[in-house]
C-alpha cells in the first residue's frame, strides 16, 4: 500500500495538480503528497545494528568519509560540552547520507551518578523531487533513494504531530532504542540538527512515547511550535538568517492552513484531532545565535548559516558567554559515556 501511494498514487496527484498549479510545482507537491502518504502507511523499516563494513557510500571516498565518521562517533567518550552534541549530530549525518537513516544511541552517565540516553537524530539525506536544486543528479529527480529522513518526513513532522500519524522514521528510532536496550521509561536526550532537531522536538512531545524525554538540544531546526510538556529541557539554537528556522513564523503566517479543510467545529475547539494537529503550544524557545563568522573546517570555506559546522562554532561561542545557562543543560543532559551502539534503517 505505501509502495502504490508513493509511487503511482504520488504521479497521478503530481500530474493533477501539475495541470492546475504547474507542471514543476505539481510535480513537487504531487510527489511530496504521496510520498507522505506512503510514509504513514508503510511498516515499521526493519532495523540493524551498524558495523562499520556496512558503511558504504556510491564512491570510495564516500566510503571513507562514512567509515571515519563511525570511528569518530564511537570515539566520543564525554559530553562536556553542549558542542559535543552539535558535532555528534554531524557525525550521525555522515554515517547515513542518502543510503540510510543513522540513529546514534549512548547511555550516559551524568555527574549525580544517574544513567540516562542520549540519541543522535540525522537531518534530511534525500530531497525526493528537489533533488536537483539540493545539488544531485537532476536525473535522480524521480529517484527514491533509501534513506527515510527525507523532504516528506520533513512535512510531516512539521504539518502532522500526532502520535497517531506516526512517521516510519520515527518509528525506526522507537524500535532501535528498543534493540539497544533501552528501559521503558527511562529518561532520553534527543538531539540533532535541522530534522533531526525537528524529531527530536517530535519525539519531545510525543505523550504516548515508552520513554521519558528530559530535554532535547537541536540546532537549525523549527521547533517553537511543538507541544512539548514543560517538564522537558529544551535547548535549541537558531542563526538569525537561518530560513530553516524561520519556518515557524511563515506557518503562523499562513495559518497552518496547508492541510486543513475546513476549520473545527466551535463545539470542538481544543479538542479536535484537525486542530491539534495543526496547532503547537506557541512558546517561543529558540536561543537566536550571531550568522556564523567562522570557516567549515572540512571546506575552509565560510560555514553556511545553515549547517552543522556553522552551529559548531556559534553554539560554541554562545557556550563561552553564558557559562551558567549552559552548565545547567550539561548537569542534565551530558555526562560520561559508558555503553554506545549505533543502528540503521531503510524505506
Amino acid at each position: 500500500m505505501g509502495f502504490l501511494i508513493g509511487g503511482p498514487l504520488g504521479a497521478l496527484i503530481g500530474g493533477g495538480i501539475g495541470s492546475v498549479g504547474g507542471g514543476g510545482f505539481g510535480l513537487v507537491l504531487g510527489d511530496t503528497l504521496g510520498g507522505l502518504l506512503s510514509d504513514f502507511l508503510s511498516e515499521t523499516p526493519a532495523v540493524d545494528e551498524v558495523d562499520i563494513s556496512d558503511l558504504t557510500g556510491a564512491t570510495d571516498q564516500e566510503t571513507l568519509e562514512q567509515q571515519l565518521a563511525f570511528r569518530d562517533a564511537m570515539g566520543t567518550r564525554e559530553l562536556t560540552s553542549l558542542e559535543d552534541f552539535v558535532v555528534n549530530n554531524g557525525y550521525t549525518d555522515a554515517m547515513g547520507k542518502s543510503e540510510r537513516t543513522v540513529v546514534d544511541i549512548k547511555k550516559v552517565v551524568g555527574a549525580d551518578g544517574e544513567e540516562h540516553y542520549v540519541v543522535s537524530l540525522p537531518s534530511t539525506q534525500e530531497w525526493n523531487s528537489l533533488k536537483g536544486v539540493m545539488g544531485d543528479a537532476w536525473e535522480d529527480t524521480l529517484a527514491d533513494y533509501p534513506a527515510t529522513n527525507d523532504l516528506d518526513t520533513n512535512v510531516a513532522l512539521m504539518l502532522a504531530d500526532h502520535p497517531e500519524l506516526a512517521t516510519q522514521y520515527q518509528r525506526g528510532v522507537y524500535e532501535a532504542m528498543r534493540q539497544a536496550g533501552t528501559p521503558a521509561d527511562a529518561p532520553v536526550v534527543y538531539t540533532g540538527f535541522s530534522q533531526g532537531g525537528i524529531m527530536a522536538a517530535n519525539l519531545a512531545a510525543d505523550r504516548s512515547s515508552p520513554y521519558s524525554t528530559i530535554g532535547i538540544v537541536t540546532t537549525g531546526a523549527p521547533v517553537d511550535r511543538f507541544d512539548i510538556p514543560e517538564s522537558v529541557t529544551v535547548a535549541a539554537f537558531g542563526h538569525a538568517s537561518d530560513p530553516v528556522v524561520k519556518i515557524d513564523d511563515f506557518m503562523d503566517a499562513a495559518g497552518r492552513s496547508l492541510i486543513r479543510v475546513a476549520p473545527p467545529p466551535a463545539t470542538l475547539s481544543g479538542s479536535s484531532s484537525v486542530h491539534r494537529l495543526l496547532q503547537g503550544n506557541g512558546d517561543e524557545q529558540t536561543i537566536a545565535l550571531p550568522d556564523p563568522t567562522h570557516q567549515d573546517p572540512a571546506t575552509g570555506a565560510a560555514a553556511a548559516v545553515h549547517s552543522s559546522a556553522g552551529y559548531s562554532g556559534t553554539v560554541a561561542q554562545w557556550e563561552s558567554e553564558n557559562e551558567a545557562q549552559a552548565q545547567t543543560y550539561l548537569d542534565l543532559m551530558g555526562g560520561t559515556v559508558v555503553d554506545h551502539q549505533v543502528y540503521r534503517f531503510e524505506e
